[in-house]
């Protein structure tokens, strides 16, 4: 599994994304709404007047599919790890499923607000948030038993029409990716291969060769530093052999047999740079303070008590089951002429003619004091 947050910036209409989603006219083949309300989310999205309005991205698997229960799972586990301390009633997001690639891909809409301040969202900045989010992949590509992209054997190599990453070494590594496959193909054998291939396939410039590396332009900063390609296959006496594939094959097997290990780092990490957002995500988002009330406003109601009873839920107690019994059991567990607090200074239990009968939302009538009638 990989995660991707698309370019767009969310500076168009998010009906646009939408339609691509799921078909202008919600047909599109293989799609299917897992969470959320398309119609919702894209109408609060498009209301916004922040220039930015929604974050839209995917998470990519290289398996077909995954069972319901896997997927909810892991759509949970990243909406915590990407919207630390938010409370799911904070934000708005949609889940789409495309399985019309053959693979199964989780695309994800977010517009980018808070929903109980209004203020501005921002649900991934690359440079504060890509540690964060690549330890949420790796830790779940692990726990999940996925096809791990970072396993020497799946490291998917870079092609001419790959969008370059920003980040340094993951591009040092998509070019390295490109040339041992090309390599395995017999493409290249040679370093002035190598150089061709960085050349006129990736479309890279070439600032600098020495006798053990090649160093080329920053391709997404003109005037970054140069990026220097370090290792056997960028040396002035480089030459292919068999020996590259089983050098792969051994370091595969090396990376699995860590596993144990890689799920403990990855775990560490994430929970470290969730509890880093999470604290500032809750600064930045504090709640409206209600308006204080008086100690009677808290007090519900015999009404509000009896629906909450017939629920099967009163404050944290068991569920009691409906029946409006409890009103009554208060009472007659209690032995005449002594209150639930047993010191003197309470006043006595109710008596028949202290009480006065109201109607229960059962219909049945319960006996309550008269100096609680209010």
């Amino acid at each position: 599994m990989i995660i991707k947050f698309l370019p767009n910036k969310g500076k168009g209409t998010c009906l646009a994304t939408m339609n691509y989603l799921l078909g202008s006219k919600g047909d599109r083949e293989h799609a299917k709404v897992l969470q959320g309300d398309p119609k919702l989310t894209q109408q609060l999205a498009d209301s916004l007047e922040f220039k930015h309005k929604y974050t839209v991205g995917v998470l990519s698997f290289e398996e077909s599919n995954l069972d319901d229960r896997q997927k909810r799972e892991i759509m949970a586990d990243f909406e915590k790890s990407l919207l630390c301390g938010l409370e799911q009633d904070q934000y708005n997001i949609c889940w789409v499923e495309h399985r019309d690639k053959g693979r199964l891909e989780l695309n994800f809409v977010i517009p980018k607000v808070e929903l109980t301040t209004g203020k501005a969202l921002n649900p991934y900045f690359d440079s504060v948030d890509r540690k964060r989010v690549n330890a949420f992949k790796d830790h779940t590509n692990a726990k999940y038993n996925l096809t791990d992209p970072n396993d020497p054997a799946n490291r998917q190599p870079l092609t001419p029409k790959f969008n370059l990453p920003k980040d340094k070494k993951a591009l040092q590594e998509a070019i390295t990716g490109y040339l041992m496959n090309e390599m395995g193909q017999g493409n290249i054998k040679d370093r002035q291969g190598a150089l061709n291939a960085i050349q006129n396939d990736l479309g890279l410039s070439v600032a600098r060769i020495t006798p053990n590396s090649i160093s080329i332009k920053d391709p997404t900063n003109e005037n970054g530093r140069n990026i220097r390609l370090k290792g056997e296959i960028y040396a002035d006496n480089f030459r292919f052999s068999q020996d590259y594939s089983a050098e792969n094959e051994r370091a595969s097997r090396e990376y699995r047999a860590n596993r144990t290990e890689r799920i403990a780092e990855t775990r560490k990490i994430l929970t470290a740079e969730i509890e880093r957002k999470r604290a500032f995500n809750s600064e930045l988002y504090q709640r409206p303070p209600t308006e204080p009330t008086s100690e009677i406003e808290h007090r519900p109601s015999v009404q509000e008590l009896a629906n909450d009873n017939h629920r099967g839920v009163i404050g944290d107690s068991p569920s009691i089951g409906g029946n409006g019994n409890v009103f009554l059991q208060q009472y007659e567990r209690q032995p005449s002429g002594t209150s639930s607090n047993s010191g003197d200074h309470r006043p006595n239990a109710p008596t028949a003619q202290s009480v006065e009968p109201i109607q229960h939302t059962t219909g049945r009538q319960v006996l309550l004091p008269s100096d609680q009638k209010q």
